[in-house]
Formats: structure tokens, C-alpha cells, sequence
């Protein structure tokens, strides 16, 4: 017999339901391309360094087992369905269940720590672009502001390899690759034409219209989080996470991005 849904709180512990894809080989094999101008002339960071996804994980967990976690009655009382009767073909599939399944329970914490401080804008303009959904912060306490960037893409069209393959791991290897990159006469250590490197000349030219550093790219299947450097757009932070934790990870990603636009605990 199965049991009820988990509710919020308990499904941080848990991993978001899958659902199959009746294509998936061809949706894995779709090549990207600029998504507009403004993405085809914006420079990418030149180096991606590799960010732990317990980085994010640390300060989430402390949140969920803390006494406002555990004590707030919508993490404790609220619930979403085990299974969606959906398929997962389209970007709008993608939009539907990542809202329901991971951004609501994240949402909701967020809400718990940061009490009447943050809203979601979908389609939201940075002029002359659109981005899918912004975190924008509300609190009387600190500036109005981008606090984060969610870019969603097709199922399967976030390849993490391509992320591994252009990440940086120590200070050497960030030497050995701005050397490389000198020598050779090329802009970043991602694979020029790949759909890394499409994407993340997309989300960098949000970056730039927006000012805001922390943005994380998601089909569904992949959550990329990217945090990039504070003054320059030479760098960025780059964690691939893990399947099985993607709204941990998420939560405490936009736990610190929320501290980094001054929000104050509530």
C-alpha cells in the first residue's frame, strides 16, 4: 500500500520523481544554439572553478533541522502529489514539474527563513531580454534587487560533462588553464559550441543586465549552480549536483544568495 505523500520538509531528504522520456536519446543529442545576439557577441567567463555541492548542502541542513524548520506548520503540514500525470517532452513540461516538485518546497523554507522577503517573477524583462524566473527580494530592509536566476532548458539538454570537462579544481590548475588559454589564443576553458558554453554566455548576459551572481540552470534531470565573481566576470563557481539532492542543494544555494543581497534572517 503506499503511504501519503512526504510532506515538505521530509521531501528535502528525498529525490524529486522521475519520469521517463520516450525520446531521451534524441533529446540528449540535440546540439544548442546562441539564443539570441546578445548571447552570441556576450564573452563567457574565462575560467569555471569547481564549487563542492556540500558547500550549498551544509547550510541547508543546519535550516531543516532547526526548531523554525521544524515548528513552521506549511514545511510540517504541506504535501505535493508522489507523481504528476505528465510527460516531460517540452520546456513548459520542464517549467511544471520543477516548479511543483522543486521549487515550491524550496520557496517555502525560503519563506520560513526570510518571512515576506522574496518573490518570483516568471518572464521576467532585462531589457532587451526575458528570463524564465528571477528571485527578487521584497525586504523594507534591503535594496529591491535580482537575488538569483533560474534558466530552464529542455529535458536532457544540460550535458554535466561539459561542465566537468571546463572546471577547474585547484589553484594550479587555474594557473596551467589561464596559461593554456593565453597560449592558444582562447576566450574559456568550456568547449566553444557546445551547449555549456551556449548556456553559459546566455546566463552570463543576464548576469550583466541584472548584477545579479547567483543563477542556476535546470532541465529537469540537471541542476547546474553557478555563482559568479563578485567584481569580474572572469570566473565563475561551478557546482553540478547530484540528483538525489537537487532541492538541498538549491535551498541552501539561495540561502547564500539571499545573505549575499543583504536579507536578514527573520
Amino acid at each position: 500500500m503506499v503511504g501519503p505523500p512526504p510532506t515538505l520538509l521530509e521531501c528535502f531528504d528525498e529525490e524529486h520523481p522521475h519520469y521517463l522520456t520516450e525520446r531521451k536519446a534524441e533529446m540528449q543529442a540535440r546540439i544548442a544554439s546562441p539564443s539570441s545576439q546578445i548571447t552570441y557577441d556576450q564573452p563567457p567567463p574565462r575560467i569555471l572553478i569547481f564549487e563542492p555541492v556540500d558547500t550549498w548542502l551544509h547550510e541547508a541542513h543546519i535550516f531543516l533541522r532547526s526548531r523554525r524548520a521544524r515548528e513552521n506548520d506549511q514545511l510540517n503540514d504541506g504535501r505535493i502529489p508522489l507523481t504528476e500525470p505528465c510527460s516531460i517532452a517540452t520546456e513548459q513540461d520542464v517549467v511544471k514539474l520543477s516548479t511543483l516538485y522543486i521549487i515550491h518546497p524550496v520557496m517555502i523554507a525560503i519563506q520560513a527563513r526570510f518571512p515576506g522577503s522574496l518573490t518570483q517573477f516568471s518572464e521576467s524583462p532585462a531589457k532587451p531580454m526575458r528570463i524564465d524566473l528571477t528571485f527578487n527580494s521584497l525586504s523594507r530592509f534591503a535594496a529591491k534587487r535580482v537575488v538569483m536566476i533560474m534558466e530552464y532548458k529542455r529535458c536532457w539538454y544540460i550535458h554535466e560533462e561539459e561542465f566537468f570537462d571546463a572546471m577547474c579544481y585547484n589553484e594550479d590548475e587555474i594557473d596551467e588553464a589561464l596559461d593554456k588559454l593565453e597560449y592558444y589564443g582562447e576566450e574559456s576553458t568550456l568547449i566553444k559550441g557546445t551547449n555549456a558554453y551556449w548556456f553559459v554566455k546566455q546566463i552570463t548576459a543576464y548576469v550583466v543586465a541584472t548584477g545579479c551572481r547567483y543563477v542556476a540552470l535546470c532541465d529537469y534531470e540537471h541542476l547546474i549552480l553557478i555563482r559568479f565573481n563578485c567584481f569580474r566576470l572572469e570566473t565563475a563557481e561551478v557546482t553540478v549536483v547530484p540528483r538525489h539532492c537537487f532541492r538541498k542543494a538549491l535551498l541552501g544555494f539561495m540561502f547564500a544568495a539571499c545573505m549575499a543581497a543583504g536579507m536578514i534572517i527573520g
